[in-house]
């Protein structure tokens, strides 16, 4: 098994979440689970350019997206029939 630490080994900086994190004892984890809601809310009824007008670092498909991109990802989707 990889060991991805927070001294940047590996590709990723982060470790992966073992088990269950109880967002009652974090402040942080409660903020992500309130911003994930948001972003989720905003997908849904908007699309992937509203979340990029609404919140400045965005992850899409496992990459940062841009307010630019998202906008070309959704002209994309529209003219492939997967949006309206």
């Amino acid at each position: 098994m990889t060991s991805f630490g927070a001294q940047g080994r590996g590709l990723h900086p982060f470790s992966p979440l073992q088990g269950d994190v109880d967002s009652r004892k974090s402040y942080y984890v409660q903020a992500s689970d309130i911003a994930a809601g948001i972003a989720k809310h905003l997908y849904e009824n908007g699309g992937i350019f509203t979340v990029t007008q609404n919140f400045e670092y965005v992850i899409f498909n496992g990459r940062r997206i841009s307010q630019n991109e998202a906008y070309e990802t959704t002209k994309k989707w529209q003219e492939l029939g997967y949006y309206n």
